[in-house]
């Protein structure tokens, strides 16, 4: 179900783009006049946005990254695996300031086309999103340029829709 909305958010997301009669030529002229709100339009330098926005052509992809069921963690922590009965290892895991580094990356390598999309179950979670009820999230995701999100289960937590509304930025 996660993967059909997802595939919704990016037909929203690329309205037009393939309404015309050249694809190739719309979906260059659609990744070279972006809004500001785009992914990479919003994280990367100005400068540095327009100059690989510039080197697109017709045959560069787009790229989506699509994150889901973060659960309020904003920030990265330690996880133990378990590897056998008696060996363990620790990573280091999650942070949205570490997907903010990937995000970034996989914009320069895109020349700028990536398109950010969240599947829901963002919000509840983590003491930091709860005690500000999802709005901690909202605010890095609008750092991030999340272009499309949708709603799961736990976006509800905190009441119906009159208490989502309101953090919306």
């Amino acid at each position: 179900m996660k993967t059909l909305i997802s595939a919704l958010c990016l037909v929203f997301a690329l309205n037009g783009c393939f309404k015309k009669r050249s694809v190739e030529n719309a979906l260059v002229r659609g990744a070279q006049a972006p809004a500001a709100e785009a992914t990479c339009a919003k994280i990367l330098p100005p400068q540095e946005y327009k100059s690989l926005v510039s080197q697109l052509t017709p045959s560069d992809p787009l790229v989506v990254v699509s994150t889901n069921d973060l659960h309020g963690r904003v920030d990265e922590k330690k996880v133990e695996l378990k590897i056998s009965d008696t060996e363990f290892h620790s990573v280091t895991v999650g942070g949205l300031e570490r997907l903010a580094s990937y995000l970034v990356a996989l914009c320069r390598k895109s020349k700028g086309r990536l398109l950010y999309v969240d599947t829901g179950d963002s919000y509840q979670g983590s003491v930091l999103s709860n005690t500000t009820f999802g709005a901690a999230v909202v605010d890095s995701f609008s750092a991030l340029g999340l272009v499309a999100s949708t709603f799961g289960n736990h976006e509800f937590d905190f009441g119906g829709l009159g208490q989502i509304r309101p953090i919306v930025r």
